[in-house]
C-alpha cells in the first residue's frame, strides 16, 4: 500500500518504463524490430494493468477489459501513427474482421491472453511500493523550509 509519502508519479512513471521496455522488447523478439511510438502504448498499457489488477473484477473480467483496453489504444496509436502520420509500423487490412487495418479480433484475443500473463506480474510488482512507502517524508514544512537536516 502506498503511504502519503511515496511520490505516486515516480511509481507511475517506473511502470510506464517497465511496461514501454517490457513491450519493445516483446515486440522485437517476435517482430524483430519495433517503434517508438509502441514503447509508449506498451507503457501506458502497463499502467492500465496496473490499475486493473487492483480492481475487484474476476481474473476473467479483468483480462477482457485489459485486452479491451490494448484495443482501444492500439486503434488511437493506429490512427494517429499509421492513418494521420502514414509511418505503417502496421497493417491489419489483410486480417478478417479488422477496422481500418487497425485492429481486428486476432490480437484483441492475443491481447487477452497477455493480459492473463502480465496481471499476475503486476500483483506480484505492487508489493515493491511498499518499501518505498517506508522512506520518510522530505523534512520540508509548508513554506519550503528545511528541518532536522543531517549535519
Amino acid at each position: 500500500m502506498l503511504s502519503r509519502y511515496t511520490r505516486p508519479g515516480l511509481y507511475t512513471g517506473a511502470q510506464m518504463a517497465v511496461g514501454g521496455l517490457g513491450y519493445g522488447l516483446l515486440e522485437i523478439l517476435c517482430r524483430g524490430y519495433t517503434h517508438i511510438s509502441m514503447i509508449l502504448v506498451g507503457g501506458i498499457c502497463f499502467v492500465a494493468m496496473v490499475r486493473i489488477s487492483k480492481s475487484s473484477l474476476t481474473f476473467a473480467a479483468q483480462c477482457l477489459t485489459g485486452a479491451l483496453f490494448i484495443t482501444a489504444m492500439e486503434f488511437a496509436a493506429g490512427w494517429l501513427v499509421n492513418l494521420r502520420m502514414g509511418l505503417g509500423v502496421w497493417d491489419y487490412s489483410q486480417e478478417p474482421l479488422h477496422l481500418y487495418g487497425q485492429i481486428c479480433p486476432k490480437f484483441t484475443i492475443l491481447w487477452c491472453a497477455l493480459c492473463a500473463v502480465v496481471l499476475p506480474l503486476c500483483r506480484l510488482a505492487r508489493r515493491f511500493p511498499a518499501s518505498l512507502a517506508q522512506s520518510r517524508p522530505c523534512p520540508a514544512d509548508a513554506a519550503g523550509r528545511l528541518h532536522n537536516l543531517p549535519k
